[in-house]
């Protein structure tokens, strides 16, 4: 699951554009009321036929991300649209675009009138193409079977408080990531992380990152909900400012011998795993690769050089090897700043 802030609204108002009506079929618009003569007719129940109409699709773009290769090599640009809140695909484009322009396009300039339902990622793949001037080729487009990637909410996972989502960050089910016909469904990964991030919230350390729950729609777990912070470590160092590295480390292994005695191995220690709080002190996020001690690591993108290389299980040597590694990180930007 990749991280997006973003305010979840139930806001039903529409463009003028999006409340056409057309057909299911996508056959054209027939008004009966008015004849070739303009005599108007009397009016009548609809005809199963005339009971067809439905309003046009609302596309929204919900996470985006540069995707790269374990050496930061670009592969790719990857979003994934929804229609209607009800059904996902995912973009992917090969050729280099602003993450920017591509997050911010305006899906309600797509006309969907007279397309069908399963014809929509062609068209937005076209819109795109024209758009930006890119070779349609470089554009992929699939569906994403919801069952997939997002697990069914179960009853001893906490729902996040209503009054809590408008202050909370929202990591956001990663469509993204999903790859069709891969065994490792992504729906796993977001119930093992929900599953830590439980039983972190009964066991709360001021080095972990505070969770709320899960955000819940149709019964399917869409994101779960965490406290909001400042910045990454990565970010915060990037600013010059001095920070105590020491107490800054010291706060994070505290925060790992805590995952450890519950029983549960991070495996993902890095500068953007990493964030800080208000008070300037580090706080671990990111608990998709979280494991129990052994259990085989199913997400396997690391950060460079912040892992044991070939490491497939939990371990806590996972842990202080990437401690120690961050260490470094840390210790080179003070000398650049030096």
């Amino acid at each position: 699951m990749k991280d997006q802030k973003r305010k979840l609204s139930n806001s039903t108002t529409e463009s003028p554009r999006r409340s056409k009506r057309v057909r299911k079929d996508g056959a054209p618009q027939q008004d009966d009321n008015v004849s070739s003569n303009h005599k108007v007719h009397f009016l009548r129940a609809p005809t199963e036929e005339e009971d067809a109409w439905v309003s046009l699709p609302i596309l929204e773009m919900m996470d985006s991300v540069q995707m790269c290769d374990e050496n930061l090599k670009f592969e790719c640009v990857a979003g994934t649209v929804w229609i209607n809140e009800e059904k996902a695909f995912v973009v992917r484009v090969s050729e280099c675009l602003f993450l920017t322009h591509f997050q911010n396009l305006d899906l309600s300039e797509i006309d969907l009138t007279d397309v069908a339902m399963e014809d929509i990622p062609r068209t937005y793949a076209s819109f795109l193409a024209n758009r930006f001037g890119i070779s349609p080729k470089s554009i992929e487009t699939f569906p994403v079977p919801l069952e997939d990637v997002c697990p069914k909410h179960q009853s001893d996972l906490t729902v996040v408080p209503e009054q809590m989502m408008e202050f909370c960050h929202f990591k956001l089910t990663s469509f993204t990531e999903y790859k069709p016909g891969c065994t490792d469904n992504i729906n796993h990964l977001v119930l093992a992380e929900a599953k830590a991030c439980e039983l972190l919230m009964k066991n709360p350390h001021p080095s972990i990152a505070k969770y709320w729950g899960c955000h819940v729609i149709n019964g399917e777990i869409r994101a779960l909900c965490f406290g909001d912070y400042i910045m990454s470590l990565h970010d915060r160092l990037a600013t010059g400012v001095s920070l105590d590295a020491k107490r800054c480390l010291k706060s994070i292994r505290d925060g790992i011998l805590h995952m450890h005695s519950l029983g549960l191995m991070h495996n993902n220690i890095n500068p953007y795993s990493i964030v800080m709080d208000a008070s300037d002190n580090p706080v671990i996020i990111d608990f998709d690769s979280c494991t129990r001690k052994g259990e085989k690591i199913v997400k396997g993108v690391w950060y460079p050089d912040s892992y044991i290389k070939n490491a497939k299980t939990g371990s806590p040597k996972n842990d202080f090897y990437a401690l120690k590694k961050l260490e470094e990180y840390m210790s080179g930007h003070e000398e650049a700043v030096e």
